[in-house]
């Protein structure tokens, strides 16, 4: 089991925004949609974490056009060698689910003392 300290949900609060800001076009909705949401569910696979959000249906939304996750955020964690990486899921045009991964294979730190994100290079260009 996880521990949901605040350097948690510093991480999940930083990701996400991250991950908003990385859509340009779609920014501003991201970001009201965001404000708004509630956390519906948080589930720990051993690997990472899911972060399930609920908009309300009267938050505009995006359009989608098989808009796959955003992906542009990665970050080191402590007690990770290699690190993390986050996907943002919309769902109808909404903030769906925050998945987050890491690439160790040796399993998902129970507490998070200290994190640093970055974009990856790609949404740099």
């Amino acid at each position: 089991m996880m521990i949901i300290n605040d350097e948690f949900l510093s991480l999940e609060n930083e990701a996400m925004m991250m991950l908003i800001k990385s859509d340009k076009e779609n920014y501003s909705i991201l970001q009201e949609q965001y404000k708004n949401a509630t956390v519906s569910e948080r589930r720990f696979s051993g690997s990472g974490f899911f972060t399930e959000y609920h908009v309300s249906n009267e938050i505009p939304r995006i359009e989608q056009k098989e808009k796959g996750p955003l992906r542009s955020v990665y970050g080191r964690i402590s007690g990770l060698k290699i690190g993390v990486g986050f996907l943002l899921y919309l769902s109808d045009g909404l903030i769906d689910t925050l998945e987050c991964h890491e690439y160790d294979s040796i399993g998902f730190p129970v507490e998070i003392t200290d994190y640093e994100l970055s974009y990856s290079s790609s949404i740099l260009e």
